[in-house]
């Protein structure tokens, strides 16, 4: 078990004074606490190599915070039915390029004559209870060695928590009570969440991190992630219609800097769309600072009609992918995109809890909030979803 007051080494360090305490503060949204730590998935020499594998090869798997997801949800099965966690990803190329096990180890060789079955069924927008019976059914089955599931569903992080059974398996694994009452994708542990339970970046990525973060000289960081959609960028991709209200994003981001703890701060940009990336360059200037390389959708690059991109070009974007949601994790003030998966991650990583916001846009207005919003918000969308799911009483649920 590593210890609950630790950091991943590798993460740069902060004064402890110049980190708000996510569990008493007025402001901050908390975190699940940290105590104690969340437990790992078994080993296979503790499971008979009997695995849970996070798969993505051919079909579409989303961008990397639907990945995320997925990756999330099979570590709660995994730990929920004894077995070990694998994950497996090749598209566009293989996750072990760029990321490799910190504590679990999740890039095992499967053989290929083993027995295994896939259910590929469990994303989209709605939580299905019918076909996670259906998954039950066969990881229940020791005769099913490996199963490869492919979730992008976060609502199923939530119900974990809510369905006796599940709950159950979880508080006789390590889980506490108070860890698994306000369970949701938005509310993970700040210290050795998942991802570091997981991940850390391969050498040579750690270096090209460690090296950008140099480059400011311990000055702070102001981070915005713009997700827009429907830029040339990324042809086929859905217009979220939001371009319109990156002016509201700019006039918040100078207000900060005129604050006397961000005056000589840098500015940092992640964006799926050129057009934002000129924008803001003629905003900031020099203040104005993001990682280099193009702009890519690392799921769409295979078809034509929706790409200009190849999947060379996919697997080079990797980089700056990880890059951008690495150095969100570590800004002094992020603001996310509402509702966007890939600048939330980081958002749940970020030590500085009491500056984080959303930018929003509906209706066609926009502007900044406080992100313990977002959090209450999604949560109570969470819970209420679980709560239509046609199951009322112990029957219907898993074996309770």
């Amino acid at each position: 078990m590593v210890s609950s007051l630790e950091w991943p080494p590798e993460r740069p360090k902060v004064k402890p004074d110049s980190v708000v305490n996510e569990f008493k503060s007025t402001i901050s949204q908390p975190n699940v606490p940290d105590l104690p730590q969340w437990p790992l998935p078994l080993p296979p020499n503790e499971t008979n190599n009997h695995f849970v594998v996070y798969e993505c090869f051919d079909k579409l798997c989303g961008g990397w915070s639907n990945r995320l997801y997925g990756m999330i949800g099979a570590y709660f099965i995994a730990i929920i039915y004894d077995r070990s966690l694998a994950i497996k990803i090749n598209r566009p190329c293989s996750l072990v390029h760029f990321l490799q096990p910190r504590y679990v180890q999740w890039d095992v060789d499967i053989p290929q004559n083993w027995i295994n079955i896939s259910f590929n069924e469990i994303n989209g927008y709605e939580i299905s209870f019918d076909k996670l019976k259906d998954l039950d059914k066969s990881l229940r089955n020791q005769r099913n060695p490996v199963i490869n599931i492919h979730i992008a569903q976060t609502g199923y992080i939530a119900l974990f928590s809510k369905v006796k059974f599940y709950r159950t398996r979880l508080l006789e694994k390590g889980f506490s009570e108070s860890q698994l009452d306000k369970l949701t994708f938005l509310h993970f542990p700040l210290k050795y969440q998942i991802y570091d339970l997981l991940f850390k970046l391969k050498p040579y990525l750690q270096e090209r991190k460690d090296n950008y973060l140099k480059t400011f000289d311990k000055k702070p960081l102001i981070c915005a992630h713009v997700r827009t959609g429907g830029g040339k960028t990324i042809p086929g991709d859905a217009a979220r219609g939001r371009m319109f209200g990156t002016k509201t994003l700019w006039a918040f981001l100078q207000e900060k800097l005129q604050i006397n703890k961000f005056k000589d701060a840098k500015v940092f940009l992640a964006t799926d769309d050129d057009e934002v990336r000129e924008e803001f360059k003629k905003t900031f200037g020099h203040v104005g600072t993001e990682i280099s390389g193009n702009i890519v959708h690392i799921d769409r690059w295979k078809s034509q009609k929706r790409t200009i991109h190849d999947k060379a070009a996919a697997c080079h974007g990797m980089d700056k992918v990880l890059l951008d949601f690495e150095i969100m994790s570590e800004c002094d003030l992020l603001v996310i995109t509402w509702r966007s998966g890939f600048s939330t991650m980081p958002a749940l990583r970020n030590r500085h809890r009491n500056e984080l916001y959303v930018w929003r846009c509906e209706g066609g207005s926009c502007w900044i909030e406080p992100f313990y919003k977002f959090q209450n918000e999604t949560r109570n969308l969470f819970i209420n979803a679980i709560k239509k799911l046609p199951f009322l009483n112990c029957e219907d649920i898993l074996y309770c």
